[in-house]
């Protein structure tokens, strides 16, 4: 019971954050920052944004791109219907779990139990955010070819998939997500520690 509670507190925290990814005021603030390596122009950000639609199902319509383009947004856009599948489920086995783990634990060992997730969660995070530091390129390319079939995922860097969602986009939203997943993880550890300390 244990491992299964500690990955599912992992994989909701990891694939919540997902959501930040998706938001318009995200990608409008990407944007909007000076040399940010997207354009600027507002017919980009409305490109961008009917893309961020797409993949929310929001709607069909896409800006103009050639078929392998499509095929690509249309599998990414399943990647990312799996991820929140993913969250929900993950969310569920908490709920259930958490009251079988107290019972058998007592209170105080599972908030020792929760901290502990929490630091496990955040050094796995950390070692990541070490290397996406070092090489993102590399594992941008690593995760793509996990997840995607053969070439389906590279286009010419004229490509208007590329232009709206450069690679520094994607440096810059990895780290984000990393960060924001982090604090969270460090807050549920601190959290456990103090309740722990006041009961």
């Amino acid at each position: 019971m244990k491992p299964v509670f500690f990955i599912a507190l992992l994989t909701s925290v990891l694939t919540v954050n997902l959501y930040l990814l998706l938001s318009p005021s995200y990608v409008g603030w990407q944007y909007s920052r000076p040399a940010a390596g997207t354009g600027n122009a507002g017919s980009d950000v409305n490109q961008a944004l009917a893309i961020v639609d797409y993949l929310k199902h929001k709607t069909d319509r896409l800006p103009i791109l050639s078929h392998k383009e499509r095929s690509h947004l249309a599998d990414v856009r399943d990647l990312f219907d799996l991820a929140f599948t993913v969250f929900k489920l993950a969310l569920a086995v908490l709920l259930l779990a958490s009251a079988p783990l107290i019972k058998s634990m007592g209170r105080r060992p599972f908030q020792r139990y929760l901290a502990l997730c929490g630091a496990g969660g955040l050094a796995i995070l950390t070692a990541f955010s070490w290397a996406a530091l070092l090489d993102f390129n590399w594992l941008f390319n690593r995760f793509h070819g996990l997840f995607f079939i053969g070439d389906s995922w590279l286009f010419d860097a004229n490509s208007l998939l590329i232009r709206l969602f450069p690679l520094e986009f994607w440096a810059r939203a990895g780290l984000h997500w990393a960060l924001l997943t982090m604090v969270e993880l460090a807050v549920i550890a601190t959290g456990a520690v103090i309740a722990g300390r006041r009961s």
